[in-house]
């Protein structure tokens, strides 16, 4: 998800994109990003996220001593 996603560039300007990123398993994931300034050729810049750990936690409940999901 880039922030911001869109706007003006007024000419010799720079602008910082930042991308967050957001998953539910770990792993290595590639994309491009796509940048697209007027009429100028479309500019593709490959992106690797490596995501480590575990992103999702999972809360145990004891119920009568067998744990349950939730």
């Amino acid at each position: 998800m880039p922030t911001p996603s869109g706007g003006q560039l007024a000419p010799y300007q720079e602008l910082v994109v930042e991308l967050a990123v957001y998953s539910d398993m770990w792993g290595v994931y590639h994309d491009v990003l796509t940048c697209r300034v007027g009429e100028l050729e479309p500019h593709r810049i490959d992106v690797k996220v490596n995501i480590v750990g575990i992103p999702l936690q999972f809360h145990m409940a004891a119920i009568n001593n067998d744990p349950t999901l939730r």
